[in-house]
This record gives structure tokens, sequence and C-alpha cells, in this order.
């Protein structure tokens, strides 16, 4: 499973009165026990709602404010895409680069034969790291949970992404190119390639060219043994109740999993994005193209009936432990439903299916 206002100095991003019926359709969903967690829902530089529901933890029952951080799971893919093709635009690599051309010992191999746009667009066919096991390395201290192996691993080839995309290169493909399935090694190996381009670490470039740029001043990459302030708790829904949710060593996979974020500040992204502030028009279509094979890392597009018309979206969706995380646009309308979630009980679902939170809330944005 599983984009984004940029704001000057003079913007002022205000709250509008908005019926309650906003309110109402998340409180429904919440008291179902379908969703607890942070809800922003914008028109523009108009938000109509910004609202916490349920607890910070789940022990003392702290309760959740709107200001809360979340691990954005897969939505961090989205970042990474973008300095790629920032890069692209730049002419410092090509779509149609393969991963050879950056490890020319790969040459000839089905692995050297993977381009930077089959990894955007998750089909590479890459070696999984759900295929990692204990077989790789059984001496490997791991945090006791329920996530796969790679996500728990405290292990040197792990955590800096040039070894972490060396190791899973090493590694036989699970399909061939152009094929494959949602798979965190493509934006392992897109991180470590960006290094390589720029010359300057992951953390740097998305510093530098995206965070700072847009004044995204609670957006970060997160680190497992760092405490970090007004970070949601999580909690998965399991036999017999609520269980703690699973420690997850988020900074094995940076540029695909391991950005930190509050709604307010996605909202800035989502806006920049459908400004056309980071990318130029195609590069844009790209990041939102309508893939019909599946929900493609980057986002998937495509034409949703509300009412009486049809309007275009673009949503991307993502989990990782206990953490759900959505964000759902309609740029022709600048609508944004950003749904943040510590607990398994939400299940992020496109707007497409139509009948769930995130459309019931785009529909009530589009009231006028």
């Amino acid at each position: 499973m599983r984009l984004w206002c940029l704001v000057f100095a003079s913007l002022v991003v205000t709250c509008v009165a908005r019926p309650q019926s906003l309110d109402q359709i998340v409180e429904k969903y919440n008291s179902e026990g379908k969703f607890q967690g942070v809800v922003l829902v914008a028109k523009g530089d108009k938000v109509l709602l910004h609202k916490a529901y349920g607890p910070a933890e789940f022990v003392w029952e702290t309760p959740l404010t709107a200001d809360a951080k979340f691990p954005i799971c897969n939505l961090t893919e989205q970042f990474t895409a973008v300095l790629v093709l920032r890069e692209v635009e730049k002419g410092a690599m090509r779509l149609d680069q393969t991963v050879a051309d950056f490890w020319p010992s790969l040459k000839g191999s089905p692995t050297g034969e993977v381009t930077v746009e089959q990894m955007l667009l998750r089909k590479s066919g890459l070696a999984h790291v759900e295929q990692l096991g204990p077989d790789i390395a059984p001496a490997v201290e791991v945090v006791p949970n329920d996530v796969s192996w790679f996500w728990r691993m405290r292990d040197p080839r792990f955590g800096d992404i040039q070894k972490t995309a060396e190791f899973m290169l090493a590694r036989k493909p699970v399909s061939s190119p152009g094929f494959g399935r949602v798979n965190p090694t493509d934006y392992i190996v897109l991180g470590a390639i960006l290094e390589k381009v720029t010359s300057k670490s992951y953390p740097a470039l998305l510093d530098s060219e995206i965070l700072a740029p847009l004044g995204l001043k609670e957006t970060f990459l997160l680190n497992s043994t760092t405490l970090v302030p007004k970070l949601a708790g999580s909690a998965l829904m399991g036999v017999g109740g609520l269980h703690p949710g699973p420690c997850v060593r988020w900074e094995n996979s940076p540029s695909g999993m391991g950005i930190v974020s509050t709604a307010t500040d996605l909202q800035k992204w989502a806006m920049a994005i459908m400004d056309g502030k980071l990318l130029n028009p195609a590069s844009t279509s790209l990041l939102l193209r309508h893939d019909d094979q599946y929900l493609s890392a980057i986002g998937v597009s495509m034409p949703v009936p509300f009412g009486d018309r049809q309007h275009e979206t673009a949503e991307l969706l993502g989990a990782l432990g206990a953490y759900r995380v959505q964000m759902s646009l309609l740029p022709g309308d600048k609508v944004i439903v950003i749904l943040l979630s510590g607990s398994n009980t939400f299940n992020p679902k496109p707007i497409s299916r139509q009948a769930n939170l995130p459309y019931e809330l785009a529909s009530g944005a589009l009231v006028p």
C-alpha cells in the first residue's frame, strides 16, 4: 500500500466557517472504531477541518492533539520521487538510466537492466525486503515485534542507504524488470542513486531541496532511537483487543519509509505539488499519473464521480507496523484530505472505491 501549501511570509492559512458535517463524518467513523488519529481537510489555503480524534497513546489514553507527528510510511516515497524528478529536470540523470549505470559491476545482469522509471513506478522486480530472514544473519540483534525481519534488524548494512542498496542489489530479483509488486527496495536504491548523482547525503538533499524551501519545520527523518516530541503512539487491534504497536527501525529505509511529519506540513507539501512549485508540468503529470495495473508508489490518479460530474483524484496510501496514513487530492479543485492514524483499525482505501472516509470528506469539501 501505500501528495503536498508552499507558504510565503505573506501567506496566512485560515480556517473558514463550515457546517459541522465534516466533523460529524469523522466522529461517526471514530465512534464505530474505524478511525482514530488526525484529520485535515482543506480547499486551497482554507482549512475546513483540522482535528484529532482519540488518544495520543493507548495506555494512559492521553488525548491526541492536531499537531501530533506521525511516521508517514510510504508517503516518504513521494518526497524521494520529487527529488529524482528534479534531478531529471536538471539533466543530472534520466528516467531510462539503468542500475548498471550507477553500479557498473551489475552490467549484463537482470538487476542491472532495471531503469529509474521502473523503480519510481515499483515495477523493478528487484529483490524484496520481505524475503530477508534470520538465515541471512542469525546473530543479528532484532527488536522483538511482529513486523518483518528487515524492519527490525540492527545491522551495519542497514541504516546506510548505500550499503543497504548494495546488499539488496546483490540478491536475486523476484521477477523480470517491468513487473513486480510493492517493494521498499525500489526507493532504497533510488535514495542511493540520488546520493551518487548529487554528492550529497539523502538527509542533506531532502532538507536543501524540499524541507527548507517549503518551510516544513515539523518534517524530518525518523530514527528509532531518538525521542520525538508529540510523536503519536501506535497500537494494533488483534486477538484480545489492543496490543502495543511494533517497534520499527525506520532508519533502515530513510528514502522509502523514514519521514515523520504533521498534517499541517503535509498540507503545505500537497499545495506545493498541485501549484507546480517543485516540478514542471511534465514531471508533475508523471508524479500523479494513472497506472491501470496497480497503485504505483508515486500515486494513483483517476476520475471519480462526485455528485453529477467527474473529478480527477490523486492519492497515496501507506502503512507500516500499526501506523496508517492516506493523502487524497482533487487537484482541479485544490481539495486535500489527510488522514494520519496510529492504529490498524483505520483501513486506508482509495477514494475511487467511494463509500469510505476519504470519499465522504472530499465530497463535503466540494460543497460551496
